[in-house]
């Protein structure tokens, strides 16, 4: 019977732990999360530009050391990476840098801007497809039909725009899942309301 009671609250304390700990871990992520906003809001993939263009992002984290951004023309078979700028500033949602396109030759581009982080992987986010136009006229959306149109005379070629492509960002590697941390919570909830049951049923065992 006392052995019987000492294994009851050994699997108790130890679900207790377990329930403690995946709160914390769940807690932890979304404030991991919350910590890093970097990013890069203009120009957009897809966009097209001219002269000096104005590059907004955010940088703002509290691992913060330093960010570089950089720009690759996309047939460059080298790949190679200029610098735009290198600074130790932390920006939120205002301009990262300025850049001159007016001596490239215009073509579709990528910037990338990488942000250096204290005792962790830098977080890197490139925007492709930034369609440079200083020499050549800038791409504009097929308009629709109307009735004025004349069925006489032949359609005008127009070019339609480009739209925007997806660019995959590198994982955080030490972020969370949601499925992972919602089934984690779900086993540590289970095994807590399974613990409680036995407790009861034990407990209604011994008064009998």
């Amino acid at each position: 019977m006392l052995n019987s009671m000492i294994a009851m609250n050994q699997l108790i304390l130890w679900s207790s732990f377990l329930f403690i700990f995946l709160s914390q871990n769940f807690s932890g992520s979304a404030l991991q999360q919350a910590e890093y906003e970097i990013k890069l809001i203009s120009p957009i993939p897809g966009s097209a530009v001219q002269g000096l263009v104005e590059i907004v992002g955010t940088t703002k984290t509290d691992a913060f050391e330093d960010f570089d951004i950089s720009f690759s023309l996309i047939t460059d078979p080298s790949e190679t990476w200029f610098p735009i700028i290198h600074s130790q500033k932390i920006i939120d949602e205002d301009t990262l840098a300025e850049w001159d396109t007016s001596s490239l030759t215009d073509g579709s581009y990528a910037i990338r801007l990488i942000v250096n982080l204290t005792d962790q992987e830098p977080i890197i986010i490139i925007h492709e497809d930034i369609r440079v136009r200083n020499y050549s006229p800038i791409e504009t959306s097929t308009p629709e039909p109307t009735q004025a149109d004349s069925p006489d005379q032949p359609p005008t070629a127009t070019v339609t725009s480009i739209p925007p492509t997806a660019t995959n960002i590198p994982e955080n590697p030490a972020q969370i899942d949601k499925p992972e941390i919602n089934s984690a919570l779900t086993w540590g909830i289970t095994i807590t309301i399974l613990s409680l049951l036995l407790l009861g049923l034990y407990t209604s065992l011994k008064q009998r």
